[in-house]
């Protein structure tokens, strides 16, 4: 079992041979922090512990620092020591550009020349501030600043700035500064010693502001001394419409025109609806509006309990200001009624006082087409207050059909005149109509042939006299029939 404990204690020592140096380095922090400016301190402490002379390298390849050695040489062309010889080297690391606060972490190793030995440092470097830290000063509250999340610009943002003093020195001249897009805000206060003191700050937005996110800045800055770190917030726009709309409504002949100058004040597009109040609903038919730079404008129409209006509806941007004038023209109304009037009024001088109308039907069928047909005539005096005389009534008939002559002929026996060529024609003689009176002459004609298809009667021609023996003529209707 002994045998068996330094058998082990023999290979561990073996094991262990390839990991012991030839030398020892040690490195002590001298000034482990930096500000701006500045330059961090440590001191290498290196002895050779091999039986003969080495040289002992030291590499260093962060790229944004730079180390320097005391004296350089050491850094450039390495250190030689003699077996046992210890040596102390003072070095310090510069930052080569500028760098934010922070703890940076920096890798430096030495290399014993002529071989692969090496001892590597992860030497840890505070990169401070050039200002003091708020902590210094001010006791850490819940917020030490409120910025409000959403804003409507057309009042001011308002922020609070939480101080106390953790110190009994009276800072005289406290300064709070405020940054945002829209200008800065320089706040002075006095904070006594342990004091409390709440600050609000205001500053004004322009009512335009487009909505959306934006960042806020605020730097404490105390007696004249910055103190670390800026304080970032940001706060939201709130988007808002504010609509003024002017109304001006001018008469002229037949026409009313209402003008809207419409002007959005606030920060986001705004859809507005314009009303143009009409007598009657159909009267929107005869409304249109238009813009100032003589576009058409679509309308639409509404009837409510309040009446009946025209409408429009335009979209407004931001601070946009735009003119549009609604029109309902009663011209083209008045001209339609117009011109109705005229000619019913023409219709009344110019129309025959007498009417006749000529109606037919089919009352016998043979061997599959008509054979018989009867025919009214509808006479009527149209005139309330006049009476006609010597009225003669004319009927063409065609070729192909023949009158039958009636036992009963009320209004006397028409007269036939019979052309092969052309057909008959029947005439009837009244000797007056009465004012409003009407007389129906019913005959009935036979098809010399049945008839298949369609026939068409000719109109009737009716003559009379007026009151000053005056001729006048007028025609009935075409009667078609299809059988």
């Amino acid at each position: 079992m002994q045998s068996m404990r330094h058998m082990i204690l023999l290979i561990l020592l073996l094991l262990t041979l390839p990991f012991l140096h030839a030398f020892t380095a040690t490195i002590e922090p001298v000034k482990p922090f930096l500000k701006p400016g500045e330059s961090a301190s440590f001191l290498l402490h290196l002895q050779n512990t091999a039986g003969r002379n080495e040289t002992y390298r030291i590499i260093f390849l962060e790229p944004d620092w730079l180390l320097m050695t005391d004296p350089i040489t050491a850094y450039l062309n390495g250190i030689t020591l003699a077996p046992g010889q210890q040596a102390t080297i003072p070095f310090t690391l510069t930052p080569k550009r500028k760098l934010v606060p922070y703890v940076y972490i920096l890798e430096l190793r030495i290399a014993r020349e002529g071989s692969d030995e090496t001892q590597t440092f992860f030497i840890p470097v505070e990169v401070k501030s050039a200002h003091r830290n708020i902590g210094e000063f001010l006791i850490a509250v819940s917020r030490l600043v409120d910025v409000p999340r959403e804003v409507d610009p057309r009042h001011p943002l308002t922020i609070t700035v939480n101080l106390k003093n953790r110190n009994p020195k009276v800072i005289k001249d406290f300064t709070i500064r405020v940054d945002t897009p829209f200008g800065r805000n320089t706040t002075h206060t006095r904070l006594d010693g342990f004091e409390w003191k709440n600050v609000t700050i205001t500053l004004p937005l322009p009512a335009n502001a487009t909505p959306g996110e934006y960042d806020v800045n605020v730097t404490l800055i105390a007696d004249g001394e910055f103190l670390d770190p800026v304080i970032r917030d940001s706060f939201i726009i709130i988007p808002y419409t504010d609509v003024r709309i002017e109304t001006n409504e001018t008469w002229g002949f037949f026409r009313k025109r209402t003008s809207y100058t419409i002007i959005n004040k606030g920060n986001a597009p705004a859809a507005v609806t314009l009303p143009m109040r009409i007598p009657f609903s159909w009267l929107g038919h005869f409304t249109s509006f238009r813009a100032e730079n003589g576009t058409r404008l679509e309308k639409s129409l509404l009837v409510n309990t309040t009446g009946a209006y025209a409408l429009t509806r335009i979209t407004l941007p931001p601070g946009g200001r735009m003119r549009v004038e609604g029109q309902l023209s009663y011209a083209l109304f008045v001209w339609l009624t117009l011109i109705t009037i005229l000619a019913l009024v023409l219709y009344q001088v110019m129309r025959s006082p007498i009417q006749i109308r000529k109606d037919a039907v089919v009352v016998g069928v043979s061997q599959g087409g008509v054979s018989e047909i009867r025919i009214v005539l509808h006479v009527k005096n149209l005139n309330g207050k006049k009476r006609f005389k010597d009225i003669t009534i004319i009927d063409p008939l065609p070729r192909l059909v023949e009158l039958i002559r009636e036992k009963d002929e009320r209004f006397g026996k028409p007269r036939v005149y019979v052309n092969e060529r052309e057909g008959s024609v029947i005439k009837w003689y009244i000797d007056s109509l009465e004012p409003y009176e009407e007389r129906i002459i019913t005959y009935r004609v036979r098809s010399r042939l049945s008839l298949l298809g369609k026939i068409t009667l000719p109109r009737a021609i009716l003559t009379f006299k007026d009151e000053d023996g005056t001729e006048q003529v007028t025609r009935s209707n075409l009667v078609r029939l299809d059988f």
